[in-house]
C-alpha cells in the first residue's frame, strides 16, 4: 500500500490539510499554484471585486475547463472506437 501523508496548501490565503500519496500530493500541489495564479490574476485585474467573487469565477473556470476536458476524452473514445471498428472490417476484408 501507497504511503500517504499530510500536506498543508495554502488557497486564496488560506491554509488547508490533505492526506494524499506521492502521486496525489504532486497534482494537488500543481492545483493549489493553479488556483494560486488565476486568483491573483483576476485580483490584479478587478480589484474592487470582492475575494468571493473572484474565487467563484476561478471556480467557475476550472469546471469549465474540466468539462471541456472530458468532452473531448468521450470525443476521441468514439473516434477511436470507430478507428477500430473501421481497421477490423478492413482486416476481415483481406482475410
Amino acid at each position: 500500500m501507497e504511503e500517504r501523508h499530510t500536506i498543508k496548501l495554502v488557497i486564496a490565503g488560506r491554509t488547508y490539510t490533505k492526506v494524499l500519496n506521492q502521486e496525489q500530493e504532486a497534482i494537488a500541489r500543481k492545483a493549489a499554484k493553479r488556483l494560486e495564479d488565476n486568483i491573483s490574476n483576476l485580483g490584479s485585474m478587478y480589484p474592487s471585486v470582492s475575494a468571493l467573487d473572484i474565487l467563484t469565477v476561478v471556480a467557475l473556470n476550472e469546471s469549465m475547463e474540466v468539462l471541456r476536458l472530458q468532452q473531448g476524452q468521450s470525443s476521441d473514445s468514439k473516434d477511436l472506437k470507430r478507428l477500430a471498428d473501421d481497421l477490423q472490417k478492413y482486416v476481415d476484408s483481406i482475410e
